[in-house]
């Protein structure tokens, strides 16, 4: 057992220490959890964002590609890996200059579809430690509002609540709980598990990985 623990400290010791790099350039993505961040990519940035989303009775695998041509605007595609539902949408950062607040615009149209979604998207830092992260957002004949509340452990962990109401539906889920981890600057997994008024459950694992363009 002694050795063990032993080579268990080592080997995080070494992996801490290999991956001892600058994290002050926080990964802004969508995911896990269903509040989009306000801020866009930083410019000539990627980003692929994926994972597994597993409900009561079914599952889907949604992946975005993401990429910011200039400042404040970016581009993305969005697939589930499931009866081919593709996605084309922009964000867009609107240049609120030294106001706390950050706000942001988006959209999403589904390929060969009728599926459409417009979102207003607000997020403040309060301090070092805790954020506030709200979307107002409209699809077909419906609306929903979604509110998260994150608290970061460290540079690398942070956690975070969120809570979520649909007008007409319970496809919004009410309450959610989740977790993240930086492996690398430009590395992150993730993880959240929640439910619904109507005791629906899911839970959802997956990464984003960065690429930036210098």
């Amino acid at each position: 057992m002694k050795k063990l623990l032993t080579t268990l400290t080592l080997t995080f010791g070494f992996i801490s220490i290999l991956f001892a790099q600058d994290y002050s350039d926080a990964i802004s993505t969508q995911r896990p959890g269903l509040t989009e961040g306000a801020p866009a990519l930083n410019t000539k940035t990627i980003q692929i964002e994926g994972g597994y989303i597993g409900f009561d009775n079914s599952n889907i695998a949604p992946t975005v590609f993401r990429y910011a041509p200039f400042t404040g605007f970016e581009t993305r595609v969005t697939t589930t890996w499931k009866d081919t539902q593709t996605f084309i949408g922009i964000k867009y950062t609107l240049p609120f200059k030294d106001f706390p607040v950050i706000f942001s615009i988006n959209t999403d149209i589904q390929v060969n579809g009728n599926f459409g979604l417009a979102r207003l998207a607000a997020y403040y830092d309060i301090n070092n430690n805790v954020y506030l992260s709200a979307n107002y957002g409209l699809y077909s004949s419906n609306s929903f509002a979604l509110l998260q509340v994150g608290y970061a452990l460290s540079h690398r962990f942070s956690s975070f609540v969120e809570f979520g109401y649909s007008v007409l539906s319970v496809d919004v889920f009410q309450t959610n709980l989740g977790l993240s981890y930086r492996i690398t600057p430009n590395i992150q997994i993730d993880g959240a598990a929640g439910y619904d008024a109507n005791d629906n459950t899911y839970l959802e694992i997956g990464g984003a990985f960065r690429v930036i363009h210098k």
